[in-house]
């Protein structure tokens, strides 16, 4: 029996598959629009499901799409599956989107844009830092009293200053001149020393005092570093009697100022007793009132009685 050739089945092609509801032709058309029953009007990018732009179409997740068309095929691979469930709702896209285009343009609050150093308080009208008198040595307060001379004396020209400028400077109302305040403030603190004047009114050879004094005198008293220049005459009388026994000669029982003389030419040994002796001899020198008050029989002799009589 022959068979025609017209009538041999005709296979389907392996390369076309004109169902387009097979998978294959699904995912060959993701990034297409649908146009298919009730979504022919949505239009959706699935490519820009990434960016930080705004997502035009249904706003819906993917994975709820993908449930409710009943065309949608289904993904099995995880990959995908976990790129779809982390994918970013449209709200905080917007927000990205908000903070890409403006978010850097705002500029901090602190420090500025150009990174500039914060500027300094100006310092003009600030008082200046006043000095502590009552903390400072006599030679700070003789060196101070040194410099401001023409602010006690009101006069350049002026040779001496006298207790009484200290007095009347002491008395001053302060006011707006920071350099006069300070002078009255160190005048108040020179009142307050009584041991001080008397040293800077007190005549460097004769140890007389007359209320007055020079700025030779002043410079005279910065230079002296003798132990006992601060004391007054009761006090290196009371110091000639504690060291009696050791001035004086034993077979007279009496201090002789010649002794006293050699005793003040010798230089400082670094022994504290004996440099003791030295400094109190040169200071009772240096006070011929004082000293010819403790001779008062002019023979050049020092008794304990006439020492004790000044000492009181």
């Amino acid at each position: 029996m022959s068979i025609s050739t017209l009538d041999s089945p005709v296979l389907p092609s392996p390369t076309l598959d004109p169902s387009p509801l097979t998978p294959q032709a699904n995912r060959g058309v993701t990034s297409t629009p649908s146009f298919e029953g009730k979504n022919r009007a949505n239009v959706n990018y699935h490519s820009r499901e990434h960016a930080s732009g705004p997502v035009f179409g249904d706003h819906q997740p993917p994975v709820n799409r993908g449930a409710d068309h009943h065309h949608a095929p289904h993904n099995h691979n995880p990959l995908a599956m976990a790129n779809v469930m982390h994918r970013p709702s449209f709200l905080e896209q917007f927000k990205q989107w908000i903070s890409h285009w403006f978010g850097g343009c705002r500029p901090p609050a602190s420090p500025p844009c150009n990174s500039a150093p914060p500027r300094p308080h100006p310092t003009i009208g600030r008082p200046q830092p006043q000095p502590d008198y009552m903390m400072q040595s006599h030679e700070q307060l003789t060196q101070a009293l040194l410099d401001n001379f023409k602010s006690f004396t009101g006069s350049a020209h002026a040779k001496y200053m006298s207790t009484r400028d200290i007095k009347a400077m002491a008395n001053r109302q302060p006011g707006n001149d920071p350099v006069m305040n300070n002078n009255i403030r160190l005048a108040k603190e020179l009142l307050n020393r009584p041991d001080l004047m008397q040293a800077l009114d007190r005549n460097n050879g004769t140890g007389a005092t007359d209320n007055r004094f020079s700025k030779q005198d002043l410079r005279d008293a910065l230079d002296d570093t003798n132990y006992f220049r601060y004391q007054s005459d009761k006090e290196i009388a009371a110091q000639m009697l504690s060291h009696f026994d050791e001035l004086a000669r034993r077979w007279s029982g009496q201090i002789s100022i010649r002794d006293l003389k050699e005793l003040a030419r010798q230089p400082l040994t670094g022994d504290s007793p004996r440099d003791h002796l030295i400094q109190l001899a040169q200071a009772l020198l240096s006070r011929s009132n004082v000293l010819n008050a403790m001779d008062s029989n002019n023979d050049g002799h020092l008794s304990r009685r006439e020492i004790q009589r000044l000492s009181r």
